[in-house]
């Protein structure tokens, strides 16, 4: 049996459904997935994964997806570099959202975001790959927005930057396309815990972390939009689950303004997560 790794007792429940949720998932599928049961060691709970078996990680718990504003670490230095391209267009996502909503004070706010939280960890893999950095075209974004400048600019900015995305990503990615679906998980993960941050019984208790979790599921659906049209069949059919289990978050993400009761629960992005993850299995 592998090293077991430190989880939290509240997430169980989470981890309960998201395992139901892959055996349901996989029952056609040749890859076995296991949880087994937590072990209580030194004062804290422990969940191992059985050998050759597939683990579904908790939310939040284990340091695996950086801080709570930060970036995801998951221990892949490619998987990172993506990871934080999403998040970037999921900062940004929300950002225009709101902007064009009439919320142009909280959509400055989400537009800063990238390069406050994010763009430190993407820097140095910028320069190995020798790509050119865009950090100075976030901030023309932002000073654009805090000026009032006509939404046309805005969208011109948006579109640079994205471009600069979608070249890195190119480049970051190239001859192992599986790590862009490992990306997406863990933004998705890293979705959950923002959410959980932001909604509490049903009720927002932090707008903005909601709406960081808004964006990143926003920018997960976008991406995997573009590897459905994908000509490869594995890759064309993870993304198509992938999007599928991507709508399943619908109750838990009513809208970037949210009214009334919010639906779903933390656990909603761990079965997404684990749906995706087992989806991507299969691509090589």
């Amino acid at each position: 049996m592998s090293t077991p790794r430190p989880t939290t007792p509240r997430l169980w429940t989470g981890l309960t459904l998201a395992g139901a949720a892959i055996g349901l998932a996989g029952a056609a599928s040749a890859q076995s997935v296991v949880i087994e049961p937590m072990v209580p060691m030194q004062g804290q709970l422990w969940l191992a994964d059985a050998q050759g078996g597939a683990v579904v990680p908790a939310l939040g718990g284990e340091g695996g997806e950086g801080g709570e504003a930060g970036s995801v670490a998951s221990g892949d230095p490619t998987v990172d570099f993506l990871a934080s391209l999403l998040q970037i267009e999921g900062h940004l996502a929300t950002g225009f959202a709101l902007w064009k909503s009439g919320e142009a004070d909280n959509g400055q706010a989400h537009m800063g975001h990238p390069g406050a939280e994010v763009y430190e960890s993407i820097e140095g893999t910028l320069g190995d790959l020798g790509l050119p950095q865009f950090e100075d075209k976030l901030d023309m974004l932002v000073k654009a927005a805090a000026s009032g400048a006509p939404d046309a600019d805005l969208d011109a900015l948006h579109g640079e930057i994205l471009t600069s995305i979608a070249t890195a990503r190119g480049t970051a990615v190239a001859g192992d396309p599986k790590d862009d679906f490992t990306a997406i998980v863990h933004l998705i993960r890293k979705a959950g815990d923002e959410w959980g941050e932001g909604v509490t019984d049903g009720a927002l208790a932090e707008l903005h972390e909601y709406q960081d979790a808004w964006g990143f599921v926003e920018a997960a659906k976008a991406r995997a939009t573009v590897l459905s049209a994908s000509e490869t069949p594995e890759i064309k059919a993870a993304a198509t689950a992938a999007l599928a289990a991507l709508d399943e978050l619908a109750p838990a993400l009513p809208g970037v303004l949210p009214t009334g009761t919010i639906g779903g629960d933390p656990s909603y992005f761990a079965v997404a997560a684990a749906k995706i993850e087992l989806a991507a299995s299969q691509v090589k």
